[in-house]
């Protein structure tokens, strides 16, 4: 009896104790307003009148105090700092209490019942009292909240695992009431924190029931109740946090299915929860997408975690709980979906980060898809079509050049699938066979995509990385061009002329690419066509001319030193300055030019 009494006491002191640090910061933030820095009075503008004399004239220019902006401090730190009080105080009355409890419950003063109805009217009247206290003090009312809710939630579960006094089904309908509560009152007060701890109350429950035999499928039903209540609080109040705090709790109570046990699932159970899910799911797609267009701001980081949150959860269930047979089409369906919610972003707001976020996933998931189907140089040939098709529906949809060329650097994965085609043993065979295919794909969809991107651009619009880009592509194409080039005259020919013949491939490439930079004024064509001559030029004094018998030797070296003299014979336009100098005459200073010629004046004759 004295402990409940102190309790009730430390209660009451706590409070007054809230209600005093209340005040305190409310008289610091009036006093630092009072004490900020104020501008100086600008001159008066008034005309000033003849007869005022020159002492009473007001200055021309004042100078005005700067004001200095000071760091705003951390929210939690400063609010820690402003109600440790509260907090030790709160822990202490924890305490406290389990102390009394544990200590009521040893000596046998109260019974089983008794024991519970005092933990759930204690935690009953602390929540009352915070709910009364809502609009008065937000810290006060959100400590007694939290405070009155875990002790009416560890009541229910020492009722359920020590005294079996509930049923599970109990347990979890008493703490879901106990959450659904707790956010109703943050929704009606506008306390964003204190939804997301109703909602993490909520999604908490399943932990207290200790049920003998626990459902999955209820499990996950549950869970998407919950959810699904906290989409439509999110919805209304535009809080995104609270969102992400049910999606990482629904991730978390999945991993243990997905990564672990997922072979202790039935496969009726594994449909069902594979079902609930992505219907989940596909709630926090639509709800996120909506919120992203809705919310006017910049960024928002919560909406950015939510939809690569959402990804991680349906490829992991997909990966895991679906059917073998079903997976690739789940995959491509989700694809379609993140790139139509792409497209909608894309559309509708000017926020980039979302739109690569979607446009990724649904890439992601089709090169995933495509993976389960195929293999090998197919596997190659697929991703080398999807990457280009992606890029350039990319820009159709958005119509902007820099997004589409962003996206065709995904034709870097199957780029680094093509290399395995360059040491494939298949070109000892021939050249009819699939890594031939790999090769020229690569080469002609990395000129493809150099050449649309080179066709849209425009200098005055588009950002210099867009150009870098489609150089970049069409240098890679040169690059599997060269290299089929190498493997096909291996194939063909015996070694020795089969590099005269690649060498004096690149050589020919080399020259025509130098001149037609040189004569175009195209510095990336030039300066690609010197770095070939180059390279063969070394390859000839590093690796032929130790390692080519003789002849070969002399007759590449021949064929490559007269493609290079055969520059001299070509044509060059003569500078442009020099041309105009050649067909007008030179400028004459005019104090050096003679006097133009006069005729004489002959004077009428004499009548």
């Amino acid at each position: 009896m004295l402990s409940t009494i102190l309790l009730v006491v430390a209660v009451v002191i706590f409070i007054n104790q809230s209600s005093l640090s209340s005040r305190i910061a409310k008289l610091e933030k009036l006093v630092r307003e009072q004490t900020s820095p104020v501008t100086a009075p600008q001159p008066s503008t008034s005309a000033v009148p003849a007869y005022a004399d020159t002492a009473f004239t007001e200055p021309s220019e004042v100078k005005k105090d700067v004001v200095v902006s000071e760091e705003k401090p951390n929210e939690a730190t400063e609010w820690l700092r402003n109600n440790w009080l509260s907090v030790l105080g709160v822990l202490m009355v924890l305490i406290g209490f389990g102390w009394f409890v544990s200590y009521a419950f040893v000596h046998n003063w109260i019974g089983p019942v008794g024991r519970i109805a005092l933990g759930m009217g204690l935690g009953a009247i602390l929540v009352l009292i915070g709910a009364w206290r809502m609009g008065a003090s937000a810290v006060q009312s959100n400590i007694l909240i939290v405070l009155g809710s875990a002790i009416v939630l560890m009541t229910a579960y020492a009722a359920r695992v020590v005294y079996d006094f509930f049923t599970p089904e109990l347990v979890l309908a008493f703490s879901f009431l106990v959450g659904a509560c707790v956010t109703t009152l943050s929704a009606v007060y506008n306390r964003e924190k204190l939804a997301v701890y109703g909602v993490l109350v909520a999604l908490a429950s399943p932990l207290l029931t200790h049920a003998p035999e626990p459902s999955v499928v209820g499990l996950f039903a549950y869970l998407a109740v919950v959810s699904a209540a906290s989409l439509w609080v999110s919805a209304l109040k535009g809080w995104g946090t609270v969102n992400f705090a049910s999606i990482v709790v629904v991730l978390l109570y999945s991993a243990p299915f997905v990564f672990g046990s997922a072979g202790n699932v039935a496969e009726d159970q594994k449909f069902l929860v594979v079902v609930i899910t992505l219907a989940l799911a596909l709630m926090y797609f639509v709800a996120n997408v909506i919120g992203v267009v809705r919310n006017k701001e910049d960024s928002t980081n919560s909406a950015a975690y939510i939809a690569i949150a959402n990804a991680i959860l349906i490829f992991s269930v997909i990966n895991t709980l679906a059917l073998e047979e079903m997976r690739s089409l789940l995959l491509a369906g989700w694809m379609i979906v993140f790139a139509i919610g792409s497209a909608f972003v894309s559309m509708k707001t000017e926020k980039q980060v979302f739109f690569y976020i979607y446009s990724l996933v649904a890439t992601f998931f089709l090169g995933v898809a495509t993976a389960i189907e195929l293999n090998g140089p197919v596997l190659a040939i697929a991703f080398s079509v999807e990457a280009t098709v992606v890029s350039i529906m990319t820009y159709l949809v958005t119509r902007d050049l820099a997004k589409g060329a962003y996206m065709s650097f995904l034709m870097f994965i199957p780029g680094a699938l093509a290399l395995q085609s360059i040491a494939s043993s298949a070109w000892s065979t021939g050249i009819m066979h699939d890594d031939a295919v790999v090769l020229i794909l690569a080469s002609g969809l990395f000129f493809a995509l150099g050449l649309f991107f080179s066709a849209q651009y425009r200098s005055e619009t588009h950002p210099e990385l867009v150009r870098t880009v489609y150089r970049l592509h069409a240098i890679l194409g040169a690059f599997f061009a060269f290299a089929l080039v190498w493997l096909v005259n291996h194939a063909l020919f015996m070694d020795d002329f089969a590099v005269i013949v690649s060498l004096a491939v690149y050589t020919v490439v080399g020259i025509t690419t130098y001149l037609i930079g040189t004569f175009g004024s195209r510095n990336t064509v030039k300066y690609f066509g010197a770095v070939v001559l180059v390279l063969v030029i070394a390859r000839l004094l590093i690796v032929d001319i130790w390692q080519m018998p003789l002849a070969p030797r002399i007759v590449v070296f021949i064929v490559i030193g007269i493609l290079l003299v055969s520059t001299a014979f070509i044509g060059r336009k003569k500078p442009a300055a020099a041309v105009a100098a050649v067909q007008a005459p030179s400028a004459i200073p005019s104090n050096l030019m003679p006097p133009p010629y006069t005729p004489p004046t002959i004077p009428p004759p004499h009548v």
